[in-house]
């Protein structure tokens, strides 16, 4: 059905499943990568995803794409917070091509990973000198939290 009401009701029901909804998570991935244009269909999948399988790369790439994009809305960010190391190796690995914005939207994404931030330490040491003061002092921020915490 191609209602996004209907879509709506079917995540809220995976979400109630809980575990059970393991099945579920290839059309919860394909909802959250092409939602019904002006939904919020792909929140809830992204929500409901984030509880099912925290660290799947497609989850956790959809979510990134939100990030850079500057897209509000918490569901991103839940899945990103949930998502350990995989998802810091995944947001590590756009920092290269990210604009100041972006890189501090990734830094903090990387900061509220906590310990699972580590296994990315070295790429978040290289942001320590950048020329933009905020992303070096939130980077060294970060850097010296993960120091700290050894």
């Amino acid at each position: 059905d191609p209602r996004p009401e209907v879509h709506i009701r079917a995540v809220h029901a995976c979400e109630a499943l809980g575990e059970d909804a393991r099945p579920l998570v290839p059309p919860l991935l394909d909802l959250a990568e092409k939602p019904p244009e002006g939904s919020h269909v792909q929140w809830v999948a992204i929500r409901a995803l984030s509880g099912l399988d925290p660290e799947n790369e497609r989850l956790l790439a959809v979510s990134v794409k939100l990030l850079l994009e500057g897209k509000r809305g918490g569901s991103h960010h839940l899945a990103l917070s949930r998502g350990g190391q995989p998802a810091a190796r995944v947001l590590a690995g756009a920092l290269g091509d990210a604009d100041t914005r972006q890189k501090l939207a990734i830094l903090s994404a990387l900061a509220g990973l906590g310990e699972d931030a580590r296994c990315v330490h070295d790429d978040i040491r290289k942001l320590v000198d950048h020329p933009d003061a905020e992303v070096a002092k939130r980077a060294a921020r970060i850097v010296e939290g993960l120091e700290q915490s050894r």
